[in-house]
């Protein structure tokens, strides 16, 4: 009997999805195939039928997410005003947010930002022609860590702030630094 591929699909997704609702939750050293199989209503042969093992689930997700992200950055094209970038990042977040707080937050991978960095510092150096620099490399960290712990920050607070004044506030860290957007918020 042939598989369907919608069928395969909507099969292979409810074990993400399960996979997902428990990292959420545990650190992934803690979560077990048995543990997704009863989640995602199906048995452990069904899990193994599309992942190796439970870290196999994880990269395969960081990967999808890391290259969401590095084709959207590829397709929008080169900008030397790193402000422009941040509706692409907050459009980022409200598609994908969830997931990015769980692999950012206690219980994620330690390893995920460092795969985002490498994969958004390459495109980054290479669009803007940025020399390969240790300066430039501490500058795009600075940078990089910041909004990703402050769009995490905004993600978590669940509509208190609304898009719109998260980017003038993001903007106006960029432009102006921490001191002067706390001053100048309202």
């Amino acid at each position: 009997m042939k598989k369907q591929p919608e069928i395969t699909a909507a099969t292979r997704q409810r074990i993400i999805d399960s996979f997902w609702n428990l990292y959420a939750e545990n650190p992934v050293s803690c979560i077990r195939i048995k543990e997704i199989a009863a989640a995602s209503g199906m048995n452990r042969c069904t899990f193994y039928q599309y992942f190796a093992d439970i870290y196999d689930i994880l990269h395969q997700e960081e990967e999808r997410i890391i290259s969401e992200i590095v084709k959207k950055r590829t397709i929008i094209g080169s900008s030397s005003d790193f402000a422009s970038m941040l509706p692409e990042i907050a459009e980022m977040y409200q598609n994908n947010g969830r997931l990015l707080c769980i692999l950012t937050g206690p219980n994620g991978d330690p390893g995920f930002p460092i795969l985002l960095r490498n994969s958004l510092l390459s495109i980054f150096k290479v669009q803007e022609n940025v020399p390969d620099a240790a300066e430039s490399s501490i500058i795009f960290d600075f940078g990089l860590n910041g909004l990703l712990a402050a769009f995490r920050t905004w993600y978590l607070s669940e509509g208190e702030v609304t898009v719109e004044k998260f980017l003038y506030l993001a903007e106006e860290l960029i432009s102006h630094g921490i001191p002067s957007a706390i001053l100048h918020r309202n």
